[in-house]
């Protein structure tokens, strides 16, 4: 089995060569299945028999660890060490015969009672724009003025084809669709500032368990991808017709997403219609040919331990890697609402 790494780099991040003060290293491995009882103590044994014999350089490292039978997550903190500890883990668990399908790593902040907050970031994502308005062209900026509140109901605008509300007053509406001509424009123009790569309205979540226990979202790295523009927000698209070139799109944007995702791991991709892994939708706008589908958003939820985390960095690592293989425009708009609506562009 081949492990999926996040982020892609594996250990190899420099993120992970010394973690500084006041942070932790995290690792969470995923298991094909959930383990067996027997399995599970032999996980159990070989963690505590790795924390007593890892290269801590002298450090003595304070440990959180938690299991959820299929998910393991550990963190570490009190040592600049997380390369080699890790790496070590992960031969130690392949000598005791443990199939590995996901490896996901952070280093976070952890305050002085050991509570755990943000992750760092890999500072050579640029993540745009702080908002829609921060786009717009001067005499746009001026006509609308400037209230703090002009990207509300932006990023998860529902223009792929979806009925949107009709009560909506026409300034507003004028002015939305103002502010995605402009994202528009800067999807495509390597010259003007870069859309928003998330929500500026912010993307963390939370879900309700069957018991009524609630988890918060874990966010953490997204993928390096230079040379291609994500941008968080769709514009209005109209329909065309079917063709070789959908079916090929089609068909490049699931293998790239099969490699992408941990085995197994990939949602169904859907069209207008509902149908899984069917033919996508091609659409136009502005004159440019391009092609929206969707995915469910309850498939993209890895279920840690204690937390969860929505795969975007593999839909999106995924998404540019079918960018470039087919050759379209290196821009990817994508939403996030009750479902993940993706669309991609031909170049002109």
């Amino acid at each position: 089995m081949t492990t999926t790494w996040l982020p892609r780099e594996g250990l190899a991040h420099e993120l992970f060569a010394t973690i500084p003060d006041g942070h932790a290293m995290t690792v969470v491995i995923g298991f094909p299945e959930p383990l067996e009882e027997e399995r599970a103590h032999a996980l159990q044994q070989t963690v505590e028999g790795w924390a007593g014999s890892a290269d801590w350089q002298g450090a003595e490292p304070g440990f959180a660890v938690d299991f959820n039978g299929q998910y393991l997550s550990i963190g570490w903190v009190g040592t600049p060490q997380g390369r080699r500890p890790a790496e070590q883990l992960l031969s130690l668990l392949a000598d005791a015969g443990f199939e590995v399908r996901e490896v996901a790593l952070g280093v976070r902040e952890v305050d002085d009672e050991g509570s755990p907050g943000a992750f760092l970031t890999d500072d050579r994502v640029d993540l745009g724009a702080d908002g829609y308005g921060d786009l717009l062209e001067a005499d746009e900026a001026v006509a609308f003025g400037s209230d703090e509140d002009e990207d509300e109901d932006e990023g998860d605008d529902d223009s792929d084809g979806e009925d949107g509300d009709d009560d909506e007053d026409p300034e507003d509406e004028e002015r939305q669709r103002t502010l995605m001509n402009a994202f528009w424009r800067s999807s495509f123009d390597d010259a003007r500032p870069r859309p928003p790569v998330l929500d500026p309205q912010g993307m963390f979540s939370m879900i309700q368990l069957e018991d009524g226990s609630m988890l918060s979202e874990r966010r953490c790295v997204l993928p390096h991808e230079p040379g291609v523009r994500i941008g968080y927000g769709l514009v209005d698209v109209e329909d065309r017709e079917v063709d070789a070139r959908t079916h090929e799109v089609g068909d490049t944007v699931r293998r790239c997403l099969d490699l992408a995702f941990p085995e197994g791991a990939r949602p169904p991709v859907f069209n207008r219609e509902a149908v899984p892994d069917g033919t996508i939708d091609p659409i136009s706008a502005h004159g440019r040919r391009g092609y929206a589908f969707a995915m469910q958003r309850e498939g993209m939820i890895a279920p840690y331990p204690g937390t969860f985390r929505y795969r975007e960095y593999e839909l999106l690592a995924g998404l540019a890697d079918a960018v470039r293989q087919l050759d379209l425009a290196p821009v990817i708009h994508w939403s996030r609402d009750e479902v993940y609506i993706v669309n991609l562009w031909e170049r002109q």
